[in-house]
């Protein structure tokens, strides 16, 4: 029996979502292998998408336009009102 103290290892997903091939211009997490749709973020506290899952892009697309949405009704209700 060994007192050496060993860290756990990270299994293969954990290693993966650390390997800078997956990773799209530092920010963008693209593994098509890696079934999670959300991952650890490479630096500080946080999750982000694995844009290799599809709904990830569903997810992104329905911000997007919900915040279009909003913008667009922000600009015009104030001309809609006169």
């Amino acid at each position: 029996m060994s007192n050496s103290w060993q860290p756990p290892q990270p299994t293969s997903t954990e290693a993966s979502e650390r390997d800078s091939s997956h990773w799209v211009a530092g920010i963008f997490y693209v593994n098509p292998k890696n079934p999670r749709l959300l991952v650890p973020k490479r630096f500080g506290a946080g999750m982000i998408f694995n844009y290799a899952h599809p709904l990830a892009w569903v997810l992104t697309a329905g911000v997007v336009a919900l915040s279009g949405l909003i913008i667009a009704a922000a600009l015009l209700l104030p001309h809609m009102m006169r």
